[in-house]
């Protein structure tokens, strides 16, 4: 099914749901809203809430020597993020976060969805 996959999109979606308090862990490839073709066994459609993210982020490199490592450091920045520090706080009651990674193509990126707090920060 990689056929489908959207512009401007890598291929593959992958990242960490949140459910009654757990983490879990998903993969697949985006189609469009209103696809409705074949959906393998074991799969499922979902939609994904538009989102503001915060992007933890690691330039090119070399898969085969420092794969493990850029990941680490990465999830290691993401997940001991305090984003209260800027104002937000985290959006996972119905939000996913996602990965992208290409390393020699693109980098590893980590996006957490987030939420602006606004009685800290007043809107005006």
């Amino acid at each position: 099914m990689s056929h489908l996959k959207l512009p401007e999109q890598l291929g593959q979606t992958a990242g960490w749901f949140y459910q009654d308090s757990q983490k879990g862990y998903f993969y697949g490839i985006p189609v469009a809203a209103d696809y409705a073709g074949e959906i393998p066994a074991g799969m499922e459609c979902r939609s994904i809430p538009e989102s503001d993210y915060l992007v933890f982020f690691h330039p090119l490199f070399n898969y085969l020597k420092n794969n493990g490592e850029v990941m680490r450091i990465v999830e290691e920045k993401a997940w001991n993020f305090e984003p209260a520090s800027m104002g937000y706080e985290w959006d996972e009651e119905t939000k996913q976060d996602y990965q992208r990674h290409f390393p020699e193509g693109y980098g590893y990126a980590v996006y957490s969805s987030k939420r602006f707090t606004h009685d800290k920060y007043p809107v005006h």
